[in-house]
């Protein structure tokens, strides 16, 4: 007993769906991985943002305390010249 031409065509079209339906997944997984390596990325970039900004704001402290070592050192040095 073998199929007739109606039931071959709803094989037919099952398998077809079907087909479609894994080739939609398969994208969709790719999207997913893209947008997840891409999260990923901008995770790494915006923890090297907070690093500059921790070195930089660490510069500036720095040279700040530079600064009033030498403004410090320039009085000491003046009263000596005074005695």
């Amino acid at each position: 007993m073998g199929l007739n031409n109606k039931e071959k065509i709803n094989i037919i079209l099952v398998l077809s769906v079907q087909s479609g339906m894994e080739t939609r997944r398969t994208y969709m997984k790719g999207l997913d991985l893209r947008r997840q390596r891409n999260q990923k990325a901008n995770e790494l970039e915006e923890e090297e943002r907070r690093k500059r900004e921790l070195l930089t704001q660490r510069a500036i402290e720095q040279l700040h305390e530079q600064e009033d070592e030498i403004k410090r050192l320039n009085e000491v040095a003046m009263l000596i010249n005074i005695s």
